[in-house]
């Protein structure tokens, strides 16, 4: 059974500082931090403001600036006072390149200790940085492991530090996934998080952005040549009934890039849908076209046409969000390798989304 006296608190206390004053630091933060978590170790306040300042000296000296903001924010809340825990907070804001932020927790720092040394000369440098317009600033990969452990957490501070803070969608947007068979598997996690989601279960035929192009174009305008008449013959005018009605009704198109290997007709070059996987339609697919891997140009194209039939059919300015879907290719005719073939076409997809996001003017690209 464990000791939950007094004592054995001061102990462990007094164990972690000898740890600390040994720089093992690593030892000495873990072991404040049980001290901290653990509601049976019954330490007094006083006890309570040391751990939490020896916790971050120890983050400090071990250069870990997310755990040592989440430590100064912990301070603060267990006391408002704490000028250091804002000291702390501040220098961990400059380390991870957020200044105003920065400049915000070290006023406060100043404000409750006028004569402290070290939060002048790191406001000093947090204003700098924050005043400088023009000048490149580097935003840094998470360099621990410790920091992919919270996803939610790693995404807003390494993922969307531009949009820090700020809604991108709104709670009661209404989304339609498209792009790809995985964009069911988004329409399954969204509707999981409570949110309205169209959704048509198309399969894997429709999986490239010729292919949803061509889906589009059926879509508004119906059977207008050779691609999307075999689009009808495949799913039929009630499908297409069903997404126009979705499209009207949603917001928020999550488009999912599968990938980026076509076929091709060998006589005209046209992009050809196919849905039979019968042996002998495979043959007659193989005999009179070719498999390729298409450009991130082309991949552009598309995909700013796909957003422009559908912020036609869309009642509302449509919002954009692109995704590239994980599944892989399940064979390729081009390369020795599937492998080989899936990385670069998962690679032409995502170079091909990043020029949309970058020069798309017209739409709402997230």
């Amino acid at each position: 059974m464990r000791d939950e006296s007094p004592a054995s608190a001061d102990a462990a206390f007094n164990h972690a500082l000898s740890l600390r004053q040994e720089k093992r630091y690593r030892e000495a933060l873990e072991l404040f931090r049980g001290l901290l978590a653990d509601p049976q170790s019954r330490l007094s306040s006083k006890q309570i403001r040391h751990a939490y300042s020896h916790a971050l000296k120890c983050s400090t000296a071990l250069k870990d600036w997310a755990l040592t903001e989440s430590l100064a924010r912990a301070s603060i809340l267990s006391n408002s006072g704490n000028a250091d825990g804002y000291c702390r907070l501040g220098e961990s804001l400059v380390r991870q390149g957020r200044f105003d932020e920065a400049v915000a927790a070290l006023t406060r720092s100043i404000e409750l200790l006028p004569d402290s040394r070290e939060a002048p000369l790191l406001l000093e440098l947090a204003r700098a940085h924050a005043s400088e317009s023009g000048r490149p600033k580097v935003a840094p990969w998470p360099a621990r492991s410790a920091q992919f452990e919270d996803p939610r957490a790693l995404v807003e501070r390494y993922v969307l530090r531009w949009k820090h803070g700020v809604p991108i969608i709104a709670p009661d947007s209404v989304f339609m996934t498209i792009g790809s068979c995985f964009a069911l598997n988004l329409a399954r996690h969204l509707r999981e998080m409570g949110r309205t989601v169209h959704a048509e279960e198309i399969g894997e035929d429709i999986n490239s952005t010729y292919a949803n192009r061509y889906l589009l174009d059926w879509i508004e305008n119906g059977a207008t040549n050779a691609a999307t008449q075999a689009i009808q013959d495949a799913y039929g005018p009630a499908m297409r009934e069903r997404m126009r009605a979705k499209a009207a009704q949603s917001d928020v198109f999550v488009i999912t890039l599968g990938v980026a290997p076509c076929f091709f007709r060998k006589d005209n070059g046209d992009f050809a849908f196919v849905v039979s996987k019968t042996p002998t339609a495979r043959a007659h697919l193989y005999a009179n076209h070719v498999m390729r891997t298409t450009s991130v140009e082309e991949n552009v194209r598309n995909i700013q046409a796909i957003m422009d039939t559908i912020a036609r059919l869309a009642r509302r300015r449509p919002k954009f969000v692109l995704t590239v879907s994980p599944v892989p290719l399940g064979g390729t005719l081009e390369r020795h390798s599937a492998v080989i073939a899936d990385c670069v076409s998962k690679s032409t997809l995502r170079l091909a989304a990043d020029q949309v996001c970058a020069a798309e003017k017209r739409h709402q690209v997230i």
